[in-house]
């Protein structure tokens, strides 16, 4: 096996399992908010504009 047929395969074997030990982890996202009150979109707020937030919950 020629030198670059090797790494080739070692570069396959390496991004193959980054990514499938990549796929195992949870997905999570932790807002924290200092004060925020119920004014929010998602709260029922008619003047509050947070599209993203709401899109959130």
């Amino acid at each position: 096996m020629s030198v670059s047929r090797c790494a080739t395969w070692a570069l396959l074997v390496t991004l193959c399992s980054a990514t499938c030990s990549a796929a195992q982890r949870p997905n999570v996202l932790l807002i924290l908010v200092d004060d925020l009150k119920p004014a929010l979109g998602c709260y029922g707020d008619p003047h509050a504009r947070t599209p993203h937030i709401d899109a959130l919950a």
